[in-house]
């Protein structure tokens, strides 16, 4: 996959796996929904797509919170934060993973204290690639895996 993949093209990666994603609050709020189907204690987790040729910053994180937050005072229900991110996105993939995984320990304390899982572009890249493999993982997995971790997800 290219190292330039659109953040609209991140989403339709992540689309594959969930299929009950939608912006119930309208056009003019960059979050999204998701309905976690498989994972006690969870209804939904909201996601923050975002895409930059630097790296993320601390209030885009905080950010991805606020919509949390706000998801949970409509809701009243536990929601998990899901920040995608393709950062450093002119950096050549697979090359230069490493580095558009890193994130800072103040980037990385935020997302424990607020129950946020970073998914960075590759890691949705290498997950698609297995799927067309023929190695796709089942729907609880990946809900498990993604609300269970709480700073960068490195791997599916």
């Amino acid at each position: 996959m290219s190292s330039t993949q659109s953040v609209e093209n991140q989403l339709e990666l992540f689309k594959r796996w969930f299929s009950e994603i939608d912006n119930p609050r309208g056009s003019e709020f960059e979050d999204l929904r998701l309905v976690l189907k498989t994972i006690p204690g969870y209804k939904y987790a909201v996601i923050e797509v975002h895409g930059t040729e630097n790296r993320t910053t601390l209030n885009k994180l905080r950010q991805c919170n606020q919509y949390v937050e706000d998801y949970y005072d409509m809701t009243e229900e536990n929601v998990k934060g899901i920040f995608v991110v393709n950062q450093q996105r002119l950096l050549p993939y697979p090359e230069e993973r490493e580095q558009r995984l890193f994130f800072e320990g103040r980037q990385i304390e935020y997302c424990n204290k607020q129950n946020i899982c970073i998914i960075p572009s590759p890691v949705l890249f290498e997950l698609v690639d297995c799927a067309l493999k023929g190695k796709r993982k089942s729907r609880h997995s990946l809900e498990k895996i993604t609300v269970d971790c709480n700073d960068v997800l490195e791997e599916y």
